[in-house]
């Protein structure tokens, strides 16, 4: 998903604040102890930005909380809209790992393809 200039402008001083703060209390040595496999380090911002967005929305209230932070800055309703509803998607499929085949080309996903596939639960 490619965030458009003006969502990440309008998001950036709410990341810089998560940010300060995990550095501050020691929390960043936690996560990149969880997720040594997908974080690069405390410079993979990129890694940092998802992990701040799925806070967010997922916390209660959410999605409300995001779209509030991006409506102070931003005007064009259906571009919020539209980023929020794509990001909800993202997360979604990711938890589901439920990809077409578009986009495990496009994101290069890789994963378990040879898994068995139950049409039916139906047993003689």
């Amino acid at each position: 998903m490619i965030v458009n200039h003006d969502i990440y402008d309008a998001l950036e001083e709410e990341f810089n604040n998560f940010y300060r703060y995990m550095l501050k209390f020691n929390k960043i040595d936690k996560i990149l102890e969880d997720n040594k496999t997908i974080c690069k380090g405390k410079e993979d911002m990129e890694f940092f930005y998802v992990l701040f967005l799925a806070g967010i929305v997922n916390m209660k209230g959410g999605v409300k909380k995001l779209h509030n932070i991006l409506s102070r800055k931003i005007t064009d309703k259906k571009l919020i809209n539209k980023f929020i509803y794509d990001y909800i998607k993202l997360d979604y499929k990711s938890k589901k790992n439920m990809w077409s085949w578009n986009e495990v080309e496009e994101y290069g996903i890789e994963g378990d393809w040879d898994r068995p596939i139950k049409f039916t639960n139906y047993e003689l």
